[in-house]
């Protein structure tokens, strides 16, 4: 039943499933047996790799201003790149 339930969780794109004594209480930022978190293993599962190519780049400002402080990202779309998010560096 709980492998079900973690395997629902993955076709549904959730982090995983929480498993806990119905008795308990919730006390945030407490770890404890009572409450615990199942998640998948990531090779095959939720943590889903992306294939980014640097399509830009952004001088710093400041200290930085002569050279690129963050990178645009994107993925290929058929004969383009879309942008899909900035990391610095």
């Amino acid at each position: 039943m709980i492998r079900d339930r973690l395997d629902e969780a993955i076709l549904n794109r959730d982090e995983g499933i929480m498993i806990k004594d119905l008795d308990s209480l919730y006390v945030p930022g407490e770890r404890s047996k009572s409450w615990m978190k199942f998640k998948p293993d990531g090779k095959n599962s939720v943590g889903d790799s992306l294939d980014l190519m640097i399509i830009g780049g952004y001088y710093g400002t400041k200290f930085q201003r002569r050279s690129i402080s963050h990178f645009l990202l994107g993925y290929k779309k058929e004969n383009s790149f879309i942008p899909f998010c900035k990391v610095g560096r």
